[in-house]
């Protein structure tokens, strides 16, 4: 397929704010006073930012052992760091000054004091040196743009000891940076460090792999822990990259004895008899089953594939965990559930179990509003079918691995008469569309008044209330934006020809893109 991805626009002003007892951290894009020329080199992190002024820096750690070396401060400079998703149990810091401070704030927070010393280089190392040969970690995949339930299963896991959270992707729905701030807003009230691995959710465009990396650091990693070693490989463009492969044979080549374990989104085989939410490419699956059973790896932990599921290849456990919150793409019986993994490592041996989650699940809000200037109209779900004219049609939407969904029967009214409550839409407007969870995209007139040869491939624009006879609230996608092709299928070609530049196709190549789900606001703007 060809992934034409043209850049998400993102220009982000965030503030930063923090005390002893709860910190709130946001980056910094547009302070000239704010870089990345970090005077130092990390090992084991990421620079979130620096300033070069006050000499505040926030790191976010990967891992258990963290080193700052090449200091190249300035004569009577301090820097204050601002260390995130650190345990900081058992921790010791070496190459300290004793005039240097640390303070620890929290289970996963600290902060360091460091001064300049001229002419002399420099090393500081972090480490946590009590680990265990016994410990236990969990794993939950595809929270997406569930954060309240995502909250609520942070709040959940810190009753209990784990030395670590393993998310293994897909944290947001749709990958932009208010998406990712409330993703580490949550972390930062976890007990236990949580490492992330990137979905295909996550990562929609270059940008988004930037935006990833600002929050969350490098989406190929590893680090030590017990006897184990844990790696995160980035699958969310539904294959390893080069630059993943050479960073896999390179962690092979240095810990070619030491257990492994690996955690990536995508998992190398669909277990269902659909088969098509796993690699894209057969070849590349069948070699990492024999690199991976050649290099030790014990585990291979997945998400992607909304249930659970537990298989065994090549004497390696491949267990698939999406059940940390989106919809479920199975029943109960099928692995269907919510949940997520306790995984218990014993020496060189592992063992896991299931632990069901039950989530209020909280239905999309039931009330629209429709927005023009000064002009705002709030519209029920049974104003919805009380005072407009009521659209049926059957539709279903390819998405970017050019795999059909959804395909069935919706009920809704028009986009264009909803419009038409707040004085309508002209050519000089665009059509702004928010979701519940965050979303926000672009619908140009053309798209919501299409002429004859537009409406013969995309057909009319809906907001779907019910979807084979599920209503609103009970059909928890709803409201949802949906294109009733004539022909019954939305593809990724009907939706490229459709989408105006700078929208659409043109943001994300996907038809599954332009079917908005969550829906609360519809605003009319001037262009």
């Amino acid at each position: 397929m060809n992934r034409r991805v043209i850049g998400l626009i993102s220009t982000i002003i965030l503030g930063v704010s923090l005390s002893l007892s709860f910190f709130f951290l946001f980056l910094l894009w547009e302070d000239s006073e704010y870089s990345t020329d970090f005077p130092f080199k990390i090992n084991g992190g990421t620079l979130l930012e620096y300033n070069h002024v006050s000499g505040e820096a926030f790191i976010w750690n990967q891992g258990f052992n963290l080193t700052f070396s090449s200091i190249t401060i300035e004569r009577n400079q301090t820097l204050n760091i601002s260390i995130f998703n650190i345990q900081t149990e058992n921790l010791s810091i070496y190459g300290l000054l004793d005039q240097e401070k640390y303070s620890i704030h929290n289970s996963t927070f600290l902060s360091l004091k460091i001064i300049s010393i001229p002419q002399q280089k420099r090393e500081i190392v972090l480490k946590n040196e009590i680990q265990g040969e016994i410990f236990k970690i969990a794993a939950i995949g595809d929270t997406q743009g569930f954060y309240y339930q995502f909250k609520s299963l942070t709040r959940q896991l810190n009753c209990y000891s784990y030395s670590f959270l393993v998310h293994l992707g897909d944290i947001t729905s749709f990958g932009t940076v208010p998406q990712f701030n409330e993703v580490q807003r949550i972390t930062r009230n976890s007990t236990a460090p949580v490492f992330f691995t990137p979905g295909n959710h996550d990562i929609k465009s270059e940008n988004s792999c930037m935006q990833y990396q600002t929050f969350f650091g490098e989406s190929n990693y590893c680090f030590k822990f017990g006897n184990f070693l844990f790696i995160s490989l980035d699958s969310s463009t539904g294959s390893l990259t080069s630059s993943t492969m050479d960073f896999l044979f390179k962690t092979f080549s240095t810990y070619y004895t030491q257990p492994k374990v690996i955690f990536t989104h995508i998992p190398l085989f669909d277990p269902r008899a659909s088969k098509d939410h796993d690699f894209l490419n057969d070849s590349q699956s069948d070699l990492l089953l024999k690199i991976f059973a050649q290099n030790n790896v014990r585990i291979v932990l997945s998400g992607h594939i909304h249930i659970y599921n537990y298989t065994i290849r090549e004497n390696i456990h491949f267990i698939t965990s999406g059940g940390g919150g989106a919809a479920l793409h199975e029943s109960k019986e099928l692995g269907g559930f919510h949940h997520y993994l306790e995984i218990t490592f014993n020496n060189n041996h592992l063992n896991w179990s299931v632990k069901p989650i039950e989530f209020e699940r909280r239905a999309s809000p039931l009330d629209i509003e429709v927005i023009k200037d000064q002009s705002v109209n709030i519209i029920s779900v049974s104003d919805l079918q009380l005072e407009f004219d009521i659209i049926y049609g059957q539709s279903s939407f390819q998405n970017q691995y050019d795999n059909w969904r959804s395909y069935g029967e919706y009920r809704g009214v028009l986009i264009s008469d909803l419009l038409e409550t707040v004085g309508g839409m002209t050519p000089n407007h665009v059509l702004e569309i928010e979701t519940w969870d965050g979303l926000i995209q672009n619908f140009s007139y053309p798209v919501i008044f299409p002429n004859n040869s537009w409406k013969i491939i995309q057909g009319d624009v809906i907001l779907a209330y019910a979807y084979n006879e599920t209503f609103v609230p009970e059909w928890i996608d709803g409201y949802r934006i949906v294109f009733l092709a004539p022909d019954g299928a939305y593809s990724n070609d009907d939706c490229q020809i459709t989408s105006p530049l700078g929208e659409g196709f043109h943001i994300w190549p996907s038809a599954g893109y332009r079917w908005m789900k969550y829906v609360k606001f519809l605003r009319i703007l001037e262009r």
